[in-house]
């Protein structure tokens, strides 16, 4: 575990390096023709250059891609020196079978290990933050023999979450109401464990402040969706990181969830399919509109998503609809925009390789923060992994025991 006088010293060298690399992980690849660093790192674009996709796809799945990316990038060797956490071995977790009965598989042993690794020595009643069903609710509550009361938004999750509860013989209390509200925020107390599994941007934020504001004796929780928050930018908690000179469009905060580590081979075929449609689509409304950046467009349905030419029409037709825009589609080749976008996710794919590096330094960045924060508010903060990245990416615990 990382001791928490180590927190603000990491975060300081992280925020450097980062600070120091950001032309290389702060751009936007949909948005390039070309790669952007030619004349910042000119050996490095030569070696890209010359990369098939099937090599781009073996780089990303190798564990050398940061050795051999060393060559030109020397800060990624400090960057991942201090962006490694040690995993902590779970307790035994000896719970009745029917207890796992209507939990996905993945999501069941996520709970199962985030329970095993909290350290906490005395228990105390629990809260459990945007519970959904309130799965690890009920396990902590019967680990520990003490009450839970789970909050959650939606109302359906709270009565499904109350059957299991009565099945189980847990004293779980669900509590139908907004993570943001006042009342909501009551809900932490003193005496009290709080914990939230992949509760996401702002709701995991919202209870570091309401739980250090109530004095709560012991907080855990592992981040999720950096970029699900309310402000256009990033709004650094602590204040190492007000001080520092990143500023975080939410665009950066996807970078750290950008993983197909748990993603299976269909979901990783269309991913790519998308982004050579995208990016046709993109070569065409520049060509028809007569200018030069890039046309976002909200997400799509996967089933809209069908290959070959055809396919890529609907696509076309989709996106002409959705952004209003003026383009007769009878009126150009479609096949050939189509091998543009095609080429032109090459060097996305390039882009996002060197992106890949720096995605755990920036969500360590991320939850440093958070961490550094908490110390600020008077706890004793650990920092540590509680599952391997094949189980989840989203594998940060952050743990703070208020200094008595």
């Amino acid at each position: 575990m990382t001791d928490s006088s180590d927190l603000f010293s990491r975060f300081n060298v992280l925020d450097q390096l980062l600070s120091q690399t950001q032309n290389l992980w702060q751009q936007r690849p949909f948005h390039w023709l070309d790669l952007p660093w030619r004349q910042t790192h000119p050996a490095l674009c030569t070696w890209l250059d010359e990369l098939s996709m099937a090599d781009l796809q073996a780089l990303k799945e190798s564990d050398s891609l940061m050795s051999v990316l060393h060559a030109w990038i020397p800060e990624l060797s400090l960057l991942h020196y201090f962006s490694e956490l040690p995993t902590i071995s779970p307790q035994h977790i000896t719970l009745p079978a029917r207890i796992e009965t209507g939990v996905p598989g993945r999501k069941w042993q996520q709970v199962c290990a985030f329970a095993g690794a909290l350290t906490q020595p005395h228990p105390r009643p629990w809260l459990e933050w945007c519970a959904g069903k309130g799965h690890l609710g009920r396990v902590l509550g019967m680990m520990s023999s003490q009450p839970v009361v789970s909050l959650e938004w939606q109302k359906k999750l709270c009565d499904d979450g109350n059957q299991m509860a009565e099945r189980d013989g847990v004293a779980q209390t669900f509590v139908h109401g907004d993570a943001f509200s006042d009342s909501g925020r009551a809900l932490c107390q003193s005496a009290q464990s709080a914990v939230a599994l992949h509760a996401c941007g702002d709701l995991h934020v919202t209870l570091i402040q309401a739980a250090s504001q109530a004095k709560t004796q012991h907080i855990a929780i592992s981040p999720c969706c950096y970029h699900l928050i309310q402000s256009p930018r990033y709004q650094p908690l602590s204040q190492a990181a007000q001080q520092s000179m990143l500023v975080l469009e939410k665009a950066d905060l996807k970078l750290a969830l950008q993983e197909t580590v748990t993603a299976g081979q269909h979901t990783q075929r269309k991913g790519a399919l998308e982004v050579s449609y995208r990016l046709g689509f993109d070569a065409m409304q520049r060509h028809a509109l007569n200018h030069d950046s890039y046309m976002p467009l909200p997400n799509v349905q996967k089933s809209l998503l069908q290959e070959g030419e055809a396919g890529f029409a609907d696509f076309c037709r989709w996106a002409v609809a959705q952004k209003a825009v003026a383009i007769d589609l009878d009126d150009y080749d479609l096949a050939a925009f189509l091998a543009q976008g095609q080429a032109r996710a090459a060097l996305v794919a390039k882009m996002e390789l060197i992106q890949q590096v720096f995605r755990r330094p920036l969500e360590l960045w991320l939850c440093l923060d958070r961490s550094c924060y908490l110390e600020e508010q008077g706890y004793q903060v650990t920092l540590s992994t509680f599952c391997e990245r094949a189980l989840t990416p989203r594998n940060i615990l952050i743990e703070a025991t208020l200094i008595s």
